[in-house]
């Protein structure tokens, strides 16, 4: 098995092996390594060149050409993950089922996506203003106000 160097092709790599093995029945298969139920027949959602610049633009970003390939090619799959569970140990307790995106569609989970940047960025500037009063010497001198 010979893995790409290339990022283009390494990609375009990853998707033919996901996907084949996404495309077989866990259900039917004799395989000892299946993928779950939920992921079975899933695909890849790559994004158009536009549809990347107009989320740069969306969330003022700016991607790295490495990053611009994965969502390119790899962007999400077509599906979500499926989680089911009870919320006690009864016998007869209801089965609740939740679905999470397997990787964020930076066209759909804007919640989801403005969430989890507000936290990084909420983190970030914990560790810069709170107990920790971290500041790297690359960054340049520190401010002197702390304003958020």
């Amino acid at each position: 098995m010979n893995i790409p160097e290339n990022i283009t092709d390494f990609l375009y790599w990853v998707k033919e092996r996901t996907e084949l093995f996404w495309s077989i029945n866990p259900k039917t298969s004799s395989n000892v390594f299946v993928c779950a139920d939920w992921a079975y027949g899933a695909k890849w959602i790559g994004l158009s060149e536009a549809e990347i610049d107009e989320i740069e633009k969306k969330y003022s970003i700016k991607f790295i050409f490495e990053h611009r390939e994965f969502l390119r090619i790899l962007h999400t799959i077509d599906r979500k993950e499926r989680f089911e569970y009870t919320e006690t140990f009864e016998e007869d307790s209801e089965i609740i089922v939740e679905e999470s995106p397997f990787f964020y569609n930076w066209l759909r989970d804007e919640k989801e996506i403005t969430e989890i940047e507000k936290w990084a960025y909420d983190s970030i500037y914990q560790d810069i203003v709170g107990v920790n009063r971290v500041w790297l010497k690359s960054w340049g001198k520190r401010p002197k106000s702390e304003i958020k």
